[in-house]
Formats: C-alpha cells, sequence, structure tokens
C-alpha cells in the first residue's frame, strides 16, 4: 500500500486495532486521496466492493434461500435438512463478509469526505450526514409499506377502532374476523414476507419479524393512532434540504476548494446509499434456515427413543 504517512492501525495488548480517528491536515488530505487512488487494497475496496456485494454475492445468496424455502419437510431426511442448515448458514456468512467491504466503502468515504469538509469549509460546522441523507432505502420502502396499511385501517372506523383497542399480540386475528379486516390482515402478511426476516440481533436462534410480529404491529398501532408526516414527504424534504446546502456551499468556495469538495462529495453520494441497502438482506437466510432447524430438533430429541429418519 501506499504510505500516507498517517496511522492506521495501534497495537494494544498485542492486538492490532484499526484507528477509528486521525487528524488530518491539507497535505494529509492528499497524501489519502493518492492512497485510496493508487493502493491496490483500498481500490479493491472502493472499487470492487459494490459489483461483488450487488452483482456476485447477493443473487447467489437469495437464490440458495429461495432453493431451501421449497424443501418439502416432510419428505426430508434428516441429513437434507442438516445440509440445508449448513449451506444456509454458511450463505449468510459469506453475506456478511460482503457487506463489511459495502460498509467499509461507505464509511471511509464519509470520514474522508468529513474530513475535507473540515479543510474546504473551516469554521463552519457542516457535518457529512446533511450531504448524505435523503436517499431511497429498503428501510424507507418499509416504512412507507406501513403507513399504507395504517391508512386503509384509519379509513374505517371499526378499523380504527380494533387497531386502537386491541394488544398488538391479538391484532391479526381481531382484523381477521371484522368486515374489511381480512384484506388488511392479508396486507400485513405480504410486508412481513416482504421485510420480515429482518432481525434484532444475528442469533439464528431468536425469531425473526415475520414469527414475532409484535413490535411491528406495536409500530403500526402508534401509526393508527398518531399518524406523522408521510415518510415520502420527509424523504423530499431532507433531499431538497440537503441539495440547497450543496448548491450554498459550491457557491461559497474558490475554484480549487470547490473541485475538492464536489469531488469527494460526489464519491460519498455515490457510496451513501448502498450502506442500508446491504444492511437490508442480513439475517435473509434465517426464516429458511429456522424453518429447517425446527423440523430437524424435535426428530434429533425423538433419536433416543428410536432410530433417526434415513
Amino acid at each position: 500500500m501506499a504510505d500516507t504517512g498517517l496511522p492506521s492501525y495501534a497495537t494494544v495488548n498485542g492486538y492490532a486495532y484499526l484507528c477509528a480517528s486521525f487528524t488530518i491536515n491539507g497535505m494529509g488530505l492528499l497524501k489519502l486521496l493518492g492512497f485510496f487512488l493508487s493502493g491496490k487494497t483500498m481500490r479493491a475496496t472502493f472499487v470492487q466492493a459494490i459489483p461483488y456485494w450487488r452483482d456476485d454475492v447477493l443473487p447467489g445468496h437469495l437464490k440458495t434461500v429461495e432453493r431451501w424455502k421449497e424443501l418439502d419437510l416432510a419428505e426430508a431426511p434428516d441429513e437434507r435438512l442438516l445440509d440445508g442448515i449448513r449451506e444456509l448458514a454458511l450463505s449468510e456468512a459469506r453475506y456478511w463478509g460482503s457487506t463489511t467491504l459495502v460498509l467499509a466503502a461507505a464509511k471511509g468515504s464519509e470520514q474522508l469526505f468529513s474530513r475535507s469538509l473540515a479543510i474546504t469549509t473551516p469554521g463552519r460546522g457542516l457535518s457529512s450526514s446533511l450531504f448524505l441523507r435523503g436517499f431511497s432505502s429498503k428501510a424507507l420502502e418499509a416504512q412507507v409499506q406501513l403507513e399504507a396499511i395504517a391508512e386503509h385501517l384509519r379509513a374505517s372506523d371499526e378499523l380504527r377502532r380494533i387497531a386502537r383497542s386491541s394488544p398488538a399480540q391479538r391484532l391479526l386475528d381481531a382484523l381477521g374476523v371484522c368486515t374489511g379486516g381480512a384484506d388488511v390482515a392479508e396486507e400485513l402478511r405480504h410486508y412481513l414476507d416482504r421485510y420480515g426476516h429482518q432481525v434484532y440481533n444475528l442469533d439464528f436462534a431468536e425469531p425473526t419479524q415475520a414469527e414475532d410480529p409484535i413490535p411491528v404491529l406495536q409500530s403500526l398501532k402508534a401509526i393508527v393512532q398518531q399518524p406523522g408526516m408521510d415518510v415520502r414527504v420527509r424523504q423530499a424534504e431532507m433531499t431538497r434540504d440537503r441539495e440547497s446546502l450543496v448548491e450554498q456551499t459550491v457557491r461559497s468556495l474558490d475554484p480549487v476548494r470547490r473541485g475538492v469538495f464536489l469531488k469527494v462529495l460526489r464519491w460519498a453520494q455515490g457510496f451513501a446509499p448502498y450502506r442500508e441497502e446491504s444492511l437490508f438482506y442480513i439475517g435473509s437466510a434465517w426464516p429458511a434456515l429456522r424453518r429447517l432447524a425446527l423440523e430437524l430438533g424435535p426428530r434429533l430429541a425423538e433419536a433416543e427413543a428410536g432410530p433417526a429418519r434415513a
């Protein structure tokens, strides 16, 4: 790698740690830019990370998940179930590995932009996050869908009353037995099928949102009771504010600083949306894996009383 003259790692008790922060002056920024453009490892991260994740790992991972979701559990022998658990776990691990490259590219470009802001716009207190907000994401897409379901509930006096009075754990059942509620319950099932693979931690032993939708249903109840500004309106406002700030900043800079600002800004903005996009699919193998594990588990428990199924 190129030598930037900047600290990258520190050794603590014999272990190597990546330095989280360091001071970069103007000359250091130029060296760091040259490092990113010339270093093979950094070039691999910043140039190849997104295509590797998007075009190679993600499609293969989702194909693996779909294949094991279609397995007939009743007909599958124990060994087949175990094969599926192993393959899904390995596929998920590989996916996690690819996301670390995406996150490194997004975080690294943001940090570089943040440092360049401090140099090109000293004393203004501008935050890099102000320039990297308002982009579309799967998280925003999910919120839009949930708000649409809440709007359907608010459109009916009966459904609105049920949504407000029913505990979250009984909301789906309550909707299923009232006029018009079955359609909304079906919308919720579609929502959970699309977004319910998301997990609250990385342990596949814990249920996914689809299996334990209580937090989602609690959020839905809250939106029905206290609707806020439409998430699409909020996103549009953030986008306008972001572009307005970019224009103001560009006009205030001399040609040299303007060129540096725009170059690093566009770089950071090019990577920023992929952070949320890659994180969305983490845990996508867990529903299929848990399905196999929950089938295999009782079989293994019963194996003490008789031979395992062949």
